[in-house]
């Protein structure tokens, strides 16, 4: 099982480098683009995930071999890994939400960025209009 888990774990990796690597080059984002940023992310907190309830998983395990444990208190080791497990899930979660926030914030920022410098174009373009209208305005006067 665990074999089967450090396997999966590594080929989620190695999507999630991918998938990061498409999301760099293409630094110019629209709101359709963002969409490989969100599976990335999404990818790496599930890798993340993974990755904790693995290592807690076999801390867990190396702990039941010091003590020792028989048939008869596999019962309590089930609480125990049940409760610990929850405790860790909670502490991911946390963490996950923190993460997932960030990375909406960091796509909401670049979108409000590129609005904003279109905006300033299309400023830029109607205050040139303005002021060839007024100039040609001007010298009709003067005629």
């Amino acid at each position: 099982k665990e074999k089967d888990i450090k396997r999966e774990i590594y080929s989620n990796i190695i999507e999630c480098k991918q998938s990061l690597a498409e999301c760099n080059e293409k630094l110019s984002l629209t709101l359709d683009q963002a969409i490989p940023i969100l599976k990335a992310a999404r990818r790496l907190l599930y890798y993340q995930m993974e990755r904790a309830l693995l290592m807690s998983w076999t801390r867990f395990k190396l702990r039941l071999k010091e003590i020792g444990l028989d048939a008869k208190k596999i019962s309590a080791a089930i609480v125990l890994q049940s409760k610990w497990r929850r405790q860790m899930m909670k502490k991911q979660y946390d963490s996950t939400m923190i993460t997932i926030v960030k990375i909406q914030c960091f796509v909401r920022k670049l979108i409000a960025r590129r609005r904003l410098g279109g905006l300033k174009k299309k400023r830029k373009e109607a205050l040139l209009v303005r002021e060839q209208l007024v100039r040609a305005y001007v010298a009709r006067c003067q005629r």
